[in-house]
């Protein structure tokens, strides 16, 4: 099922697409995090390549990825293709 997020500040047909998680076919979709660092990558962070079926899963690792001094900010992601942006997470 697809929902539409609108961004304040912008007129409606500026909607982002969101995909609630749900079955597609035979694979269930879920999330993913992409980490924002000061330096240096964070692809090798634990937790960060991992896919997610929900999205509090999603949510409490990345509250444990910005633990890390180096962590500037994640956003979760829903696992698509392209990646549909869910919400960030900051300090």
């Amino acid at each position: 099922m697809l929902y539409h997020v609108l961004v304040v500040g912008n007129p409606p047909h500026h909607a982002l697409p969101y995909v609630k998680p749900e079955t597609t076919g035979n694979r269930q979709q879920g999330f993913r995090l992409q980490v924002n660092v000061r330096r240096g990558n964070g692809s090798s962070l634990p937790g960060a390549g991992s896919r997610y079926l929900t999205l509090d899963d999603a949510r409490e690792t990345a509250r444990q990825l910005l633990r890390d001094e180096r962590v500037v900010q994640v956003t979760v992601v829903a696992d698509t293709v392209p990646p549909r942006f869910v919400e960030w997470v900051n300090r």
